[in-house]
């Protein structure tokens, strides 16, 4: 790594560590016996000390009476420590693009935003979730030494049990006395409760973390924006407009490589869409494991009812138009990839110069997506056809219609999301209507955030297309979008 990445990666562990010190423990196991040390390990039954003498001693959880807590800035073993028992847990951070590791120990403490580590200098590092970006597992074979203090401590025993006399009351030392002790079996067992409950989220992130690509997927946060077009075609009609409407966007995070969520209501692009502009709609993602759904519905489709179809009065000219009414996509995810099957419900108006027909039609098909750190690919392919009776009884036996859609999302520069994407649609009519079409739409998406809380971003695309019918005619149409949002 390059000086700046050294720095960052410092001021990363440094700037949350200041708070915190190495909570030596004195776990008595009976009147006048007891062990004093650093927990490295907790399951249902037992628990996994590391002491002052440098062994590793395992105490029954039904054995212990009393804690009593020594904060201290670094673990007081003089002797070789052998913990070849015990799994290294090695946690990797993302720095300036690239994956790089971040500390490399024992954990043995946990908050629920922070994880404190025992690395091999006998010191304490503390960490914060959202930073992991990978976790590994590894044991150590041969024993270690760490670079401790040549001060001699006495730790004194609690009040209840002043009386005693133990190899770790050592004369003429520096005298360490408790700052917090507990008697109460039931507050033990729940501080106990809590070192496991957080050993176990260390291996859930080693478990979880083949599911997931990165690990957030969504921030935890809540904006408000609103978005403004210019050449608006399919996303709005003159009964269903997408400009000057707000949309809300909530975002959820359990943990990292665990459950989350998104939500978005109001007008927004779409990233599934059979069409790049913003329109109407209340969307709902989540993703929990190496599992993954999501569902969309236009709530303008109970709104405004009847008005929804596209009219006639939509057309100037030889045209169709399309929008989403619904969308539903599953899938399974393993590391960076993930496949499902998407269905979309449509509606299209087409008019041809004679006739306008708007029928609905469903389409239906493979999605798949790829994703890094530095990167994101979706790629969908999505088919449908209807026989369904138009206004004009016209029947449209035999309406077809071919969506293909790529998305690439590059999450390389700072403060700035940028995405492209590329639709290309085919539709054909079989029966009294004559018509067919083409487009190719090219489209760029950049966001830009300052402050952690303000957002400003647009759109601009051009659709080309083709149109066959009983004249041909090629169309070129620019469009773009701006919007502003704000986070909280």
């Amino acid at each position: 790594m390059n000086l700046f990445s050294n720095l960052l990666l410092l001021l990363l562990l440094f700037s949350s560590s200041s708070l915190w010190a190495i909570n030596v423990k004195s776990v008595y196991i009976s009147a006048c016996k007891r062990e004093v040390g650093v927990i490295v390990g907790v399951n249902n039954h037992d628990i996994h000390l590391l002491n002052v003498d440098g062994n590793v001693k395992t105490i029954p959880r039904h054995n212990v009476i009393f804690l009593a807590d020594y904060p201290m800035d670094i673990l007081p073993v003089r002797s070789s420590v052998d913990l070849s028992s015990i799994k290294q847990v090695q946690v990797y951070t993302r720095i300036n693009n690239r994956i790089v590791p971040l500390v490399k120990g024992w954990p043995i403490g946990f908050s629920k935003e922070k994880i404190s580590f025992l690395n091999k200098n006998g010191k304490e590092i503390v960490i914060d979730r959202r930073n992991i970006w990978e976790v590994q597992y590894s044991k150590i074979s041969k024993p270690l030494r760490f670079k401790t203090s040549e001060t001699n401590f006495n730790f004194i025993p609690p009040y209840s049990f002043r009386e005693c006399v133990d190899r770790y009351n050592i004369k003429k030392s520096r005298d360490i006395y408790p700052q917090q002790v507990l008697a109460n079996p039931v507050v033990i067992k729940r501080e106990l409760d809590v070192l496991q409950a957080g050993h176990k989220q260390i291996e859930r992130y080693n478990r979880e973390q083949d599911f997931y690509p990165v690990p957030i997927i969504y921030h935890t946060e809540t904006s408000i924006g609103i978005w403004h077009n210019i050449g608006s075609k399919h996303g709005s009609s003159e009964k269903r407009p997408n400009n000057f409407l707000p949309f809300i966007k909530d975002s959820y995070m359990a943990d990292v490589f665990d459950y989350q969520h998104q939500f978005i209501s109001g007008s927004h692009p779409m990233h599934f869409s059979v069409h790049e502009e913003s329109q109407v709609q209340a969307y709902y993602n989540f993703k929990d494991s190496y599992f993954h759904f999501t569902a969309m519905i236009d709530p303008n489709l109970i709104l405004i009812g009847k008005n929804y179809q596209w009219q006639e009065s939509d057309f100037t000219e030889i045209d169709d138009r399309l929008n989403d009414t619904n969308y539903f996509e599953m899938g399974f995810d393993f590391g960076q990839l993930s496949f499902g099957m998407a269905s979309n419900g449509l509606s299209l108006g087409v008019y041809d110069g004679n006739l306008f027909d708007h029928i609905q039609i469903p389409v239906s098909g493979l999605v798949a997506y790829y994703q890094n750190h530095l990167f994101k690919i979706e790629a969908s392919f999505k088919s449908g056809s209807s026989n369904e009776t138009s206004s004009n009884s016209v029947v449209s036996r035999g309406t077809e219609l071919l969506v293909s859609r790529a998305n690439i999302y590059f999450n390389f520069i700072r403060r700035f999301d940028l995405s492209y994407s590329l639709i290309h649609r085919k539709l054909k009519f079989n029966d009294l209507l004559n018509y067919s079409s083409q487009s190719l739409v090219n489209a760029f998406y950049l966001d830009y955030s300052f402050n952690d809380k303000y957002k400003l971003g647009g759109m601009i695309s051009i659709e080309g297309q083709k149109i066959s019918s009983y004249s041909d005619k090629d169309n070129l149409i620019p469009k773009m979008g701006l919007y502003m949002s704000l986070s909280f």
